[in-house]
């Protein structure tokens, strides 16, 4: 009982990190969203040249290249995917010896040809999902995934086996890396941060880049199409686009 309550304390707890990496990248994810939008805008309101951001800057022959790099690199994926479908898998992999029987175990109980025929719907389909879950999950040496698994289905675990090979140590360091620099992200500190504060963010990025330099305060150095004013530094200035 005490291996059942120390395995169940760990899958709880990596099931509590797995939620909670998964929220912060989530809020980053909209965060860089949003801060890139602020950051084209202004881009746009300042008139200035910047590489990074003006695809218009690019010169043909850089084009035609990176066009035949695309056209390379979706070819090789091609050749990727197919590889992978004829390859056989699992037969160069070498799992610890408790992980094959617990994949069975979770086969017998969730392969479609071994669903009852009287199941709903909605209980067919989770099983469904969970054998294929396990089967990427074993694909990829992802163990802890595979031990989650088979613990939501009520399938019996070799506990002192599955807690002697440390995976869950393994996996909720891993976890807390990512939480950690999800954090320590731009994008988390644009999440969290209030509107004085991101205008701070945006004017340090903007020095950075050299926006406001002499250089492109002498000149404009973009031409914009359609119907952009094309706003000196010293027009925006004047219209309190841009506060001295």
């Amino acid at each position: 009982m005490k291996k059942r309550t120390g395995i169940k304390r760990q899958i709880l707890f990596t099931k509590y990190l797995k939620e909670e990496e998964s929220e912060c990248k989530r809020m980053c994810h909209e965060a860089k969203r949003q801060f890139e939008e602020s950051i084209r805008l202004a881009h746009y309101s300042f008139n200035v040249h910047d590489s990074a951001l003006d695809p218009q800057s690019v010169n043909k022959n850089s084009e035609n290249s990176k066009q035949k790099t695309n056209k390379s690199t979706v070819e090789e994926s091609e050749d990727c995917e197919h590889s992978d479908d004829d390859r056989p898998k699992l037969k160069n992999t070498i799992h610890p010896d408790w992980v094959k029987p617990v994949f069975r175990k979770v086969v017998m109980v969730t392969h479609p040809d071994k669903l009852p025929e009287k199941l709903s719907e909605q209980i067919r389909e989770k099983m469904i999902d969970v054998y294929r879950d396990s089967k990427i999950a074993l694909e990829s040496s992802e163990y802890v995934d595979l031990v989650i698994l088979a613990d939501d289905i009520d399938v019996s675990l070799p506990e002192s086996k599955i807690l002697e090979s440390k995976i869950f140590d393994k996996k909720n360091s891993e976890l807390n890396s990512s939480i950690k620099n999800l954090k320590t992200s731009i994008y988390w500190v644009w999440a969290n941060s209030t509107d004085e504060e991101k205008e701070k963010i945006l004017k340090d990025f903007i020095d950075q880049r050299g926006w406001t330099s002499h250089e492109n305060k002498r000149k404009r150095s973009r031409k914009s199409p359609g119907t952009h004013p094309g706003k000196s530094i010293s027009q925006m200035k004047k219209s309190k686009i841009l506060k001295k």
